[in-house]
């Protein structure tokens, strides 16, 4: 049996009290009598409630107030039932502190609104949730705290101020659409908190400003299964932004998409994952900046991974990446439109590596560098491909005096050999800095095209055999440790290095 409850004043108990709706109070009588069976009614009815509330189905409360909303929320607590409805009898502002929610409670319209009028929390227990069905507004934002989830699964609930998530889970999902009206958007500051958009037609719209996650603890934001987050590209997102905080980004599935005008990662850790299908895009001047913002280095440490078909992380401007790791592989996609830089500034360490078949970084009218004035190394490797500007920009390796970049072509020396990668660039250029170039594949045939200049050295490591055609003039040394170099034509191994031919290794001059 699904009863009903309603809220009734017992004056006898001097307290609210949820009774049935099949609970009548008794007729007739005197005065004393009349009292006497109004407290028996009283007790009745409040153990009814509780009794009924143990039954297999949930309890529905019929809300219509503020006040109604905090005593159905007492008393779904008080239930033996895990979970509980709470269904809207009219639309109403609330300006209270309602009571934490301890249960799963579903919250269902019935083409009524819910507004919250402060920016009081909506507090929901670990291993609790509160799900609305409907509409739910904050005239001066909302705040999500306690280790539970707040659900938001109905078209159209906006904040007209900040969204904030002290703790828990905020998730929207089921086609549900949230829009923050704050300058700040959504700050996920509680340690642990997450900020969950899920399914197809799921969004959020931030309509200015900067979404904060991981400003004051670990917080992640996770856009899955085909929801959108940040529609129209008009604010910011920031992750990481203190040192000692981690910011963490998933952007997973086919048509899940997160489109901002910059994303900065200042000076703690920032997780980034785009995988399955997912686009992560940044559309503004800023582009993506990771560790740092331009030429100042904020300390911070990113690992950020592009993988899957048609997973994609672009940047309408340039990508820089102070210190930490990068991995596009499985046939995702790295675009920076203007310049792609792998540790920009002294200090910096980063390892980045492009792997497989038709996985790709690019830039678009701009050029790719490793090792600007702190440390990196780019590996490409199993059929990936690193373009700049389609071939005509070029690839810079320890462009500045503290500058230390490196490519590999294959695998990493000291790794084993695997398959090549492509690189498409006017040079191979070697800067102020420390450049090396290490061929360490198993290919029998790989040509390298690419003309390797400046200070560049040169080392052949793996078992394959590597043909230079490019008009080579690098001044740094060549190490034939293994395998073949093999020059394409006339000058294409350069008269300016000193060579080195280990036993067993072989130099073909053709």
């Amino acid at each position: 049996m699904n009863l009903c409850y309603r809220t009734v004043w017992n004056a006898a108990l001097g307290a609210c009290v949820a009774a049935a709706e099949n609970v009548r109070a008794p007729r007739g009588g005197g005065a004393r009598s009349s009292s006497r069976r109004a407290r028996r009614a009283g007790t009745v009815m409040a153990g009814a409630a509780l009794v009924a509330s143990g039954m297999a189905h949930a309890a529905t409360f019929n809300v219509s107030n503020e006040n109604e909303l905090a005593i159905a929320i007492l008393s779904a607590n008080a239930s033996l039932d895990a979970a509980s409805t709470f269904n809207l009898t009219a639309s109403f502002t609330s300006a209270l502190t309602l009571p934490q929610i301890q249960k799963n409670v579903t919250v269902v319209p019935n083409a009524f609104v819910v507004t919250t009028a402060l920016a009081t929390p909506f507090d929901v227990a670990a291993g609790s949730s509160l799900t609305f069905q409907g509409t739910l507004n904050g005239t001066t934002g909302l705040v999500k705290s306690g280790g539970g989830a707040l659900v938001l699964a109905g078209v159209g609930s906006a904040a007209g101020g900040n969204i904030t998530v002290n703790g828990g889970e905020l998730r929207v999902q089921d086609g549900g659409t949230l829009t923050p009206g704050g300058l700040s958007g959504i700050n996920a500051t509680g340690d642990n908190s997450r900020v969950v958009v899920t399914g197809s037609g799921s969004k959020v719209i931030t309509a200015g400003g900067a979404t904060n996650i991981g400003s004051a603890a670990g917080s992640s934001l996770d856009v899955l299964a085909g929801a959108a987050f940040g529609a129209g590209g008009s604010s910011s997102l920031l992750l990481g932004e203190v040192a000692g905080t981690t910011g963490n980004l998933t952007v997973q599935g086919s048509g899940s998409n997160v489109t901002v005008i910059a994303l900065l990662a200042r000076a703690g850790q920032s997780n980034i994952r785009v995988l399955d299908g997912g686009t992560l895009e940044s559309t503004g001047p800023n582009g993506v900046q990771l560790g740092g913002t331009g030429t100042t280095s904020a300390g911070g440490v990113s690992s950020v991974v592009v993988s899957g078909k048609g997973s994609t992380l672009k940047s309408g401007v340039s990508y820089t990446q102070h210190r930490g790791t990068l991995e596009v592989s499985d046939g995702a996609t790295l675009d920076a439109r203007l310049n792609f830089t792998l540790g920009r500034t002294a200090g910096g360490v980063v390892t980045g590596v492009v792997a497989g078949a038709g996985s790709s970084l690019t830039t678009t009218v701009g050029t790719v560098t490793v090792g600007q004035e702190g440390a990196a190394t780019l590996t490409v490797s199993n059929g990936a491909t690193v373009s700049s500007k389609a071939g005509l920009g070029s690839l810079a390796l320890g462009q500045s005096a503290s500058g230390s970049g490196t490519l590999n072509i294959g695998a990493a020396v000291g790794d084993a050999a695997v398959a090549p990668g492509t690189v498409l660039a006017s040079a191979v250029n070697g800067g102020a800095g420390t450049a090396v170039l290490n061929f360490n594949h198993n290919a029998s045939a790989y040509d390298f095209a690419v003309p390797i200049t400046g200070g560049t050295s040169v080392n052949h490591v793996g078992s394959g055999t590597t043909t230079l055609t490019g008009a080579n003039t690098y001044t740094g040394a060549t190490n034939v440790a293994a395998g073949t170099l093999r020059a394409g034509a006339a000058n294409t191994l350069s008269s300016a290095s000193a060579f080195t031919v280990a036993t067993g290794a072989t130099l073909d001059l053709a």
